[in-house]
């Protein structure tokens, strides 16, 4: 099995990393400062990728992010904010520049292909689960991180 996806993420301007769950507690603004009429939540950023898609520089504070859960996400996530922190951008306080990453590729959900519910595999007495064991009549066509591979690690 394998993933064929052609998303694209949001990430700083000059990080690789696409952690796009701490965006949902972003403020998004064009180049010049104003602010989108984004709405809160992970479907905010489309006005954000939208002006990215038509060649504009789009900045972003996670300013909507509680005070209490702020360590938390800097905990779940340290690589999205290493770049930052090495930038001297403090992300809750100073917007700063992003930019989408296209995450086209083959990857994830590949593995051997499980024939039946003991995790038998096309090979006669090979056995498979977690990783080694494809995804995709759980998730199709579609993995990458979060709910998906969560929840394939749990069953």
């Amino acid at each position: 099995g394998m993933e064929f996806c052609t998303a694209y993420a949001l990430a700083p301007e000059w990080g690789v990393h696409t952690k796009g769950r701490m965006l949902q507690w972003g403020s998004f603004y064009d180049e010049h400062g104003r602010p989108f009429t984004t709405q809160r939540g992970l479907s905010g950023r489309q006005d954000a990728q939208r002006a990215l898609t038509r060649g504009e520089r789009v900045f972003a504070r996670l300013d909507r992010a509680p005070e209490n859960i702020r360590q938390t996400m800097r905990d779940a996530q340290p690589n999205y904010f290493l770049p930052l922190d090495k930038a001297g951008i403090d992300p809750f306080t100073t917007a700063y520049p992003i930019r989408m990453v296209y995450e086209g590729s083959v990857r994830g959900t590949g593995g051997l292909r499980l024939v039946g519910p003991d995790c038998a595999t096309t090979v006669p007495g090979l056995y498979a689960a977690g990783d080694a064991a494809t995804r995709e009549l759980i998730t199709g066509s579609l993995s990458g991180g979060g709910s998906r591979n969560g929840s394939w690690a749990i069953a």
